[in-house]
C-alpha cells in the first residue's frame, strides 16, 4: 500500500516478497524498446508485460525441461546475437532489454531454483539465471550493467530480510515480543533503515525505497507468523 510516501508490503521468510497493491501512474522509462515502453502502459501491472499475448512465463517450465543446456547455443554464444533457437533465449534477449522485464524474470528463475523439483530441472534454471546475469554484467550498454546491479541490491536487500525473519521465527517468545525483537534489529541494523543507494522492489521495479520503518514492521496472527514490512519511498 502506497500512502504518505510509505510503502507497505507483506513478505514470507520463505519465498520472499508476497503481495503488494498500489495505484499509481506507470510506464517503463527505463526501457531499451520505445515500442515495448507503449506496450506496458497499456497492460495490466499485474501481469508481466512481455507481449501482447498470455505470459510467456506460462510456457517456460516445459520448454526448459525439454531443452538440452549442454549443446543449446544459447550456452555457447550470446542470445543477442542469434536467432533466439529456443523459448529461454528469447525471455533472456528481451529481459535484458527492460528494467521492469529484467526484474519479473529473475525474481521468477531465481523461485523456480529452489522449488522442490528434480535435480536436472533446477540446473536447468540455474544455468538460465547464470546465463541471463552473465549477459548484464558483461554488456558494453550501461543500461544492461545498471540492471545487473539493481538485481544484486534486491538480493541482497531480500538475504537480510530472510536473515532477521529466520532468527524472529526460530525464537520461541510469543508473536508480540517476537515483534518487538524484530523492529529492534531492524533499528540496530542501519544498513537496513538507510540503504546506502534506493532499491527498487522486487514486486514493483517503477516503485524506488530508501530504507525500513522499524516502527511499522509487525508479525501477523498465524501459525506461519509472516511479516509486514514498511519502506520509505525516494520522495520520503
Amino acid at each position: 500500500r502506497v500512502s504518505n510516501n510509505i510503502l507497505e508490503s507483506g513478505f514470507d521468510a520463505r519465498v520472499g516478497f508476497v503481495s503488494i497493491n498500489h495505484s499509481m501512474e506507470m510506464s517503463d522509462s527505463d526501457s531499451d524498446d520505445e515500442k515495448n515502453a507503449a506496450t506496458v502502459r497499456v497492460m495490466s501491472p499485474e501481469t508481466p508485460p512481455f507481449l501482447d499475448a498470455p505470459n510467456p512465463f506460462l510456457n517456460l517450465e516445459a520448454s526448459l525441461i525439454s531443452l538440452d543446456m549442454g549443446t543449446s547455443s544459447m550456452m555457447q554464444s550470446s542470445v543477442i546475437d542469434t536467432e533466439f533457437p529456443d523459448l529461454a533465449s528469447f525471455l533472456i534477449a528481451r529481459a535484458c532489454r527492460s528494467t521492469r522485464l529484467a526484474n519479473f524474470f529473475h525474481w521468477y528463475v531465481s523461485v523456480e531454483c529452489q522449488e522442490d523439483k528434480d535435480l536436472d530441472a533446477k540446473k536447468k534454471y540455474e544455468c538460465i539465471r547464470q546465463k541471463f546475469m552473465d549477459d548484464l554484467k558483461n554488456s558494453s550498454k550501461p543500461r544492461w550493467r545498471k540492471r545487473y546491479t539493481m538485481l544484486c541490491n534486491q538480493e541482497v536487500l531480500v538475504e537480510e530480510l530472510v536473515q532477521l525473519m529466520n532468527t524472529i521465527l526460530n525464537s520461541k517468545d510469543d508473536r508480540i515480543k517476537r515483534m518487538e525483537r524484530l523492529q529492534s534489529m531492524i533499528k540496530e541494523k542501519k544498513s537496513l533503515v538507510k540503504f546506502k543507494q534506493p532499491i527498487r522492489l522486487p514486486v514493483d521495479p517503477y516503485i524506488q525505497v530508501t530504507g525500513l520503518i522499524a516502527e511499522d514492521t509487525s508479525l501477523f496472527k498465524s501459525a506461519l507468523m509472516p511479516a509486514k514490512f514498511s519502506f520509505r519511498t525516494v520522495s520520503g
